[in-house]
């Protein structure tokens, strides 16, 4: 049931238009406009059409309040270079860009994103993917399990504190760039999720050595302390 009633082409740009939907039943529509052909995105799979291959950076389209869950998933051909997310989104779903190895960037198109939940595995194996702009998620609520597992050129991270304990276990694993981690604003030192033997493995297979920064009144030798012990953080890592 994934293609029906997908009618109403909407999009007017290289970007996913609003949600429509009745029932059950919705699309995402996609225009690549080196060939001026539409797609429908459903939620369950990628479904963009085989051997779509875009040079140019990717816009979601202004307005869209939802990334659907595998909305792209396992988009290796299609997605190159930066992906623009607007301010209007606040949720990306689960998978939905997992293995989209071609993306190197995410930036916003505002200083501030309304962005409050990033879905587990959303951009797991995106290996090309070197920066995010951490700075303009104030508002982000929820870091889902293995969100960025094995992005292995991001280098950097910022956590504002409206994150608070919900980021996933495996969320960092196997980001062998992963270098710098900054913790903005917390007021309380982070109680994120573990597995069941007692460790959250957020961190593990990080850059060998690097350091870790508190913007705020907290101990950054304590955050160090906290991030070896409990998310497998380098114990080569300093402050």
């Amino acid at each position: 049931m994934l293609f029906f009633n997908c009618v109403g082409l909407l999009a007017t740009s290289w970007g996913i238009d609003k949600k429509i939907s009745k029932d059950s039943y919705f699309c995402y529509y996609i225009r690549n406009t080196n060939t001026n052909s539409y797609y429908c995105l459903g939620s369950y799979r990628n479904i963009l059409s085989t051997g779509t291959d875009l040079s140019n950076n990717v816009t979601i389209q202004p307005g869209t309040k939802i990334i659907a869950d595998q909305a792209f998933y396992y988009d290796t051909n299609s997605f190159q270079g930066t992906l623009s997310i607007p301010t209007s989104v606040v949720y990306i779903g689960e998978s939905s860009f997992y293995a989209c190895s071609k993306i190197t960037s995410i930036i916003f198109n505002t200083s501030i994103t309304n962005l409050k939940e990033i879905g587990s595995y959303c951009f797991a194996n995106c290996s090309s993917l070197g920066t995010l702009e951490w700075e303009k998620l104030l508002w982000l609520q929820k870091i889902g399990e293995h969100a960025f597992y094995s992005c292995s050129k991001l280098s950097s991270i910022t956590l504002c504190s409206n994150v608070g304990n919900n980021v996933g276990t495996y969320a960092f694993q196997n980001c062998s760039s992963l270098n710098s981690i900054t913790m903005s604003s917390f007021q309380s030192y982070p109680n994120w999720p573990t597995t069941s033997d007692g460790y959250s493995y957020i961190f593990q297979n990080v850059a060998a050595s690097g350091k870790i920064k508190v913007q705020g009144t907290l101990s950054a030798a304590s955050m160090l302390e906290l991030f070896k012990r409990v998310h497998k953080l380098p114990g080569t890592w300093g402050t």
